[in-house]
């Protein structure tokens, strides 16, 4: 809750502040008038003056989407995340975009929701086994989701990349790991 740390923000007489959250437009308002800037990360607009700082998240899932490997006759899914995220709907629908591109409709990719972490990546990958097993090539809409599917993958017997292609995004460290060796 950006608002309960505003007055605690401006105690401490800060040039500027760099957000990863919403900030609501009352607060980045009093900010602007203490002279405080305002630097949104991951943010591609905003209903005030701010200086934002992002890539393009939907290009950024076209490109997931179009070096997604899939052994064999390639069945797709999507691990993705609530809606109320400002970038994963972005994600989505670029790896949405790519793969209608190369001729795979929205109906045909397996899809579950998760919230960017590890533990929800192997959950997805668990629900979409369990309803719709035997996709072959997976895109995660965060790292730490793409690594929980791998470590799932692995327990339901699945090889990954053999059995079944994971793809994920941020570059996090982890995904270099010899265990995982991600494609991001």
């Amino acid at each position: 809750d950006v608002s309960a740390v505003v007055d605690q923000i401006l105690s401490y007489q800060v040039d500027g502040v760099l957000s990863l959250t919403e900030v609501p437009e009352a607060d980045a308002r009093v900010l602007e008038g203490n002279d405080v800037v305002l630097v949104l990360y991951n943010r591609a607009s905003a209903p005030y003056p701010a200086n934002l700082v992002s890539c393009d998240h939907r290009f950024a899932g076209r490109v997931l989407g179009d070096h997604l490997p899939a052994p064999g006759q390639p069945r797709f899914a999507l691990a993705d995340c609530p809606r109320i995220s400002v970038l994963a709907p972005d994600r989505a629908e670029g790896v949405l975009d790519a793969l209608a591109g190369a001729g795979v409709g929205r109906k045909e990719v397996a899809m579950a929701i998760g919230d960017f972490g590890y533990e929800s990546g192997r959950t997805a990958t668990r629900s979409l086994l369990d309803r719709q097993p035997g996709f072959t090539a997976l895109a995660c809409i965060s790292d730490m989701m793409a690594i929980g599917a791998i470590d799932e993958a692995s327990a339901h017997g699945l090889a990954v990349p053999r059995d079944l292609s994971v793809a994920g995004f941020d570059g996090a460290p982890a995904g270099t790991w010899d265990r995982y060796r991600l494609t991001t």
